[in-house]
């Protein structure tokens, strides 16, 4: 049970981080 959690967590950071990351890339370029 507590791995499945961190997995999610780890997930929902990965993705939280690739969308800030692309979020900053575009406002560099424009």
């Amino acid at each position: 049970m507590k791995k499945v959690f961190l997995t999610v967590l780890f997930a929902l950071i990965c993705t939280m981080g690739f969308s800030q990351v692309s979020f900053n890339v575009k406002a560099g370029l424009n």
